[in-house]
């Protein structure tokens, strides 16, 4: 596969974080990083991984990281209506509160950047029965970390 043709992955920091405490997460990192695609993040992974930060220079390093290691996904107007659509369809579903804000703005970023969720996040299966745009993907089976 070439660049042009990988396909995007839009890392959840619920993956990102249990990078370093797991093994077969950071493999299945290595994975999709050295052959099937790009890891991606943009303002809302970023944040989150920002709000996890415990001191200055943690936040600094978080920020180094996300910001030299993965392709961002830029906010666009077109997610605005996206977030909406989403919501509406949880609501319609029967799990309308079932999915963080933060976690419905990943799922429009993805959706409108034709990318895939990587997480660890069982909100974005609820999303995806929801919207079925959304391409969602555990890093690592559900319940097999942590």
């Amino acid at each position: 596969m070439t660049a042009a043709n990988l396909a995007l992955y839009l890392a959840d920091h619920s993956a990102v974080s249990r990078i370093q405490t797991s093994p077969e997460v950071r493999a299945a990192f290595d994975r999709v990083n050295a052959a099937v695609g790009v890891l991606c993040a943009n303002a809302v992974t970023l944040d989150e991984a920002c709000y996890s930060a415990r001191s200055p220079e943690d936040l600094e390093r978080i920020i180094t990281i996300y910001t030299g290691v993965f392709r961002f996904l830029l906010m666009d107007p077109a997610i605005d209506r996206l977030v909406r659509t989403i919501r509406r369809q949880l609501w319609a579903c029967g799990h309308g509160r079932s999915a963080q804000s933060t976690d419905v703005l990943i799922a429009a970023t993805a959706v409108h950047n034709d990318a895939t969720v990587l997480h660890y996040d069982r909100h974005f299966e609820l999303i995806a029965d929801a919207f079925p745009a959304l391409r969602q993907r555990w890093i690592v089976p559900r319940g097999s970390v942590d």
